[in-house]
């Protein structure tokens, strides 16, 4: 019983941190947009934009699938709090800099 409640608490950490990547996404996207007004015609615009969503979402979906892996052997080897802590760290240092970044425009 208390694997099973290990494995739901992994998924639970795991869909935060895929919500927190999708949300790093779209700041990253906003940022690159932003950059992207300063600097470029429509028509590079349009490109940018189109294959900036494309190219931001496989990385999360990539991101996703091994931090779903990670967190997996973290239950396993029971060290799954650090691991979720390094990831979430990282994130949210991720996130903050988008922020700034974003402010500063």
């Amino acid at each position: 019983m208390k694997q099973i409640l290990s494995y739901l608490l992994c998924y639970l950490l795991w869909v935060i941190n895929g919500a927190l990547g999708l949300l790093g996404i779209d700041i990253t996207w906003r940022v690159l947009a932003g950059f992207c007004f300063l600097r470029l015609n429509p028509w590079a615009l349009r490109a940018v934009d189109k294959w900036s969503i494309f190219l931001l979402g496989l990385v999360w979906l990539i991101f996703v699938v091994v931090c779903e892996d990670y967190y997996r052997e973290g239950v396993h080897q029971g060290k799954l709090w650090p691991r979720f802590a390094r990831v979430t760290v990282v994130e949210g240092f991720l996130v903050g800099i988008g922020y700034a970044v974003q402010s500063f425009m």
